[in-house]
């Protein structure tokens, strides 16, 4: 099921590679996906965690049908350049599993990212999201996918 998504977006960066693994939470399977490898970068320019969240309905797994997938996977494809490009902010993981989907950016100041987030959806039809936000200078939350 993730087996293309996860593919395109190792293609997209791979010269930084991504790692995916798998667990549970409260028996439903989770997808994991986080940047093994990050570009060369002083961290401290990205002090502050974008957790950009999706609910969603699960018929049993807790994973979103192929619908929904489609319209996560535009919503990632329109983000990627958006923030990443424009050296806004950097996504580190994205966890899929138990009815939401989070992916984590960390970014250089959130008032530009969130302008940037605008103008990427701008036009689209609107996405059930929500954005979480937090100062996380020493990137505790990325830290806990790769120890």
């Amino acid at each position: 099921m993730f087996g293309n998504w996860f593919g395109k977006k190792q293609e997209i960066a791979s010269e930084h590679p991504w790692a995916v693994a798998t667990a549970q939470d409260n028996g439903m399977p989770l997808i994991i996906r986080y940047r093994e490898v990050l570009p060369s970068f002083p961290r401290t320019q990205y002090p502050s965690m974008l957790a950009v969240q999706w609910r969603y309905e699960s018929q049993d797994n807790g994973m979103p049908d192929a619908a929904t997938e489609d319209r996560m996977d535009l919503l990632q494809d329109l983000l990627m350049p958006a923030l990443e490009d424009s050296g806004n902010a950097l996504l580190t993981a994205v966890v899929t599993g138990n009815c939401i989907r989070e992916s984590q950016w960390y970014v250089r100041v959130m008032v530009e990212s969130m302008k940037c987030v605008n103008q990427a959806l701008a036009g689209q039809a609107p996405f059930p999201i929500e954005f979480m936000m937090e100062e996380d200078p020493a990137w505790a939350a990325y830290q806990q996918f790769v120890q």
